[in-house]
């Protein structure tokens, strides 16, 4: 986003009204921009209030925006363009005579000119040595350059002769070719006429045989109408047969029917049958709930009649894959059945009773697609990197799956297709012996709920070696000492919202959850890497879909001699065609006892 005048008003508004602490708060709210503009903005603030006196706290607020502004753009490893380093380099200079012009004194102000003044700036300077002339030199270098001056102007001279004659030979030869095309031209207006002529003729011709056709035409349209008189009884005689046909179907298909069986034309539809009565079955029970007796009498109305035996197989088969409550409480007695969303499991408390060295978080991996290369390359680079590093343990922070419902399919169908669909995928993984991975159910996890299916029971039937977290919030206790886990469904726009989020997430009183309690709270869903140590806050980047950088994150846990965790060595993990570590950052908390 451009900084437009409203948007230079609102900075303007902040530096005056409110203390700053860092550039970030000088972005409009929902607003994203620039930093290399907003430093220019800034530097052009700057250079203009030393110009009149303006507050302390004014000046104060524009040098701290400077100072953290030009920190990230150097930690981010953009670097300051070269157009704004001058400026940089000059603000203590400034500083200092507007201070003596004024008479102020303020240590704060001081202190932040003092960190800029520190700054190094990386430039290249280069001398150019210039040797002066002798005044002989001069006139013997002038003296050269208007004789060579004089050759090159008989050389034109010389190279224009050449081309008038040039052109005089091609204007002739032009007369030339002009002449030749005359004469065919001439010879071809012959031909046009010799063609006209014979054109006459032949629509002579063309307009006797036109009335021979006519008079063979009236006589084949006289023909024809016979013909069509004679189909049209035909068609009749057709449509009569078809009726009748219909009829004694309809006989037969009535006797099937008293006889109560299946209603097939060829043997190899019920097959097809079967699955129309298992997503009819579903549908059913997904509204409301029914009885043996209900479900046969509305399998009925759509025409779809089955044996109670074969109802019990199908009825079978789908408790397999849904949850199915029963309801003995009717007015006849007879048990309704009915499927049911699967429970949201909310912090669920999961225990590992040993310390654990090294762990690997990721998160946000939407899986959709069966031919997603991109996903299923990063999972056999993020295994590589644990075998090679000798961790045996992965925490998933939610978004693992990500249907995509189909507009064109019913309830029950879209149901079907998206197990299926996760089946397939499950089936895909990679696989690595010796691996536990941990997965949290979050909001694109929680959308097969609607459809009455539960992501997690899934992959761990399939899977053994995935376990359930839970969803949107769980505990993982290691070796006794607790870690928050976090997939929350709501969105921030800016760093500041950003924090002031996943603060909110970490307490929860109404389900007995306090932030302070855990070493660290660690959360999915901002597709981004970003550590709050003051508040042990870490968001795990998404494996495939980041906004910066697809990537994980390696922890690396010390314990103290009560097996305790002691302190958590944070790598960052970017993907290259390898997991890339980054820089390390060593976290340490000590936790507050629980009062008793």
């Amino acid at each position: 986003m451009a900084i437009g005048q409203y948007e230079l008003m609102i900075i303007n508004k902040y530096l005056l009204d409110y203390p700053v602490d860092s550039f970030e708060e000088l972005i409009p709210e929902g607003k994203y921009v620039n930093l290399d503009e907003l430093l220019g903005v800034l530097l052009k603030l700057f250079n203009k209030a030393m110009e009149t006196k303006r507050k302390e706290g004014y000046i104060l607020n524009l040098l701290v925006g400077i100072s953290t502004l030009v920190d990230e753009l150097s930690e981010c490893g953009y670097g300051v363009d070269e157009e704004y380093i001058e400026q940089i380099i000059y603000i203590k200079e400034k500083y200092e005579q507007y201070a003596l012009k004024y008479d102020i004194n303020n240590d704060k102000i001081k202190a932040v000119v003092e960190r800029i003044g520190n700054f190094v700036f990386m430039t290249d300077e280069e001398e150019e040595v210039i040797e002066e002339e002798s005044e002989e030199e001069k006139k013997q270098r002038l003296t050269e350059s208007i004789a060579s001056s004089f050759v090159s102007l008989n050389q034109e001279n010389s190279d224009l002769r050449e081309q008038v004659a040039e052109l005089k030979r091609d204007l002739y030869a032009s007369n030339k070719e002009v002449k030749g095309i005359q004469r065919r031209l001439d010879e071809s207006e012959r031909q046009v006429r010799s063609l006209k002529d014979e054109k006459r003729s032949f629509e002579k011709k063309a307009t006797s045989l036109e009335n021979s056709l006519n008079q063979e035409k009236n006589v084949v349209e006289k023909k024809s109408k016979q013909l069509q008189s004679i189909e049209d009884e035909n068609e009749k005689l057709k449509k009569g047969l078809k009726e009748l046909e219909k009829l004694r179907e309809e006989v037969a298909e009535y006797k099937k029917r008293e006889k109560g069986l299946k209603t097939l034309n060829k043997a190899n539809n019920v097959d097809v049958v079967r699955k129309k009565v298992f997503r009819a079955v579903i549908s059913l029970l997904m509204e409301k709930p029914m009885s043996f007796d209900n479900l046969e009498s509305e399998l009925a109305k759509k025409e779809l009649l089955v044996d109670r035996s074969d109802l019990f197989a199908i009825f079978k088969e789908i408790k397999e894959n849904y949850e199915v409550t029963i309801d003995t409480d009717s007015k006849d007695g007879a048990p309704l059945y009915s499927i049911v969303s699967p429970k949201h499991e909310c912090y669920k408390v999961t225990s590992i009773k040993r310390p654990m060295a090294n762990i690997l978080l990721t998160s946000d991996w939407h899986a959709y697609e069966l031919d997603d290369s991109q996903l299923f390359r990063n999972v056999n680079l993020l295994l590589e990197y644990c075998e090679k590093h000798g961790i045996t343990t992965t925490v998933n922070l939610g978004d693992f799956y990500d249907y995509q419902m189909n507009g064109a399919l019913t309830r029950a169908q879209n149901s079907i297709e998206a197990k299926n669909r996760l089946e397939k995928i499950i089936q895909k993984l990679p696989y690595k012996k010796g691996m536990r991975h941990y997965l949290l159910g979050a909001n694109h996890d929680e959308i097969l709920r609607r459809y009455r299916l539960n992501t997690l029971k899934i992959i761990e039937d399939m899977r053994p070696d995935y376990i359930s977290l839970g969803n949107n919030h769980a505990i993982l206790d290691i070796n006794g000492t607790p870690f928050g886990l976090h997939h929350p469904n709501a969105k921030f726009n800016t760093l500041k919202e950003y924090k002031r989020g996943l603060m909110n997430f970490t307490n929860d009183m109404e389900n007995n959850f306090n932030s302070e309690e855990m070493y660290m709270n660690l959360f999915g869903h901002f597709h981004e890497y970003k550590l709050f140590a003051q508040e042990g806050i870490l968001s795990c980047p998404s494996l495939t879909r980041d906004f910066r950088q697809d990537g994980a994150i390696h922890l690396r846990i010390e314990y103290d001699d009560d097996g305790r965790v002691s302190c958590v060595e944070i790598i960052p993990l970017n993907v290259k065609n390898y997991l890339k570590r980054q820089k390390a950052i060593v976290y340490q908390k000590k936790l507050t006892p629980k009062k008793q």
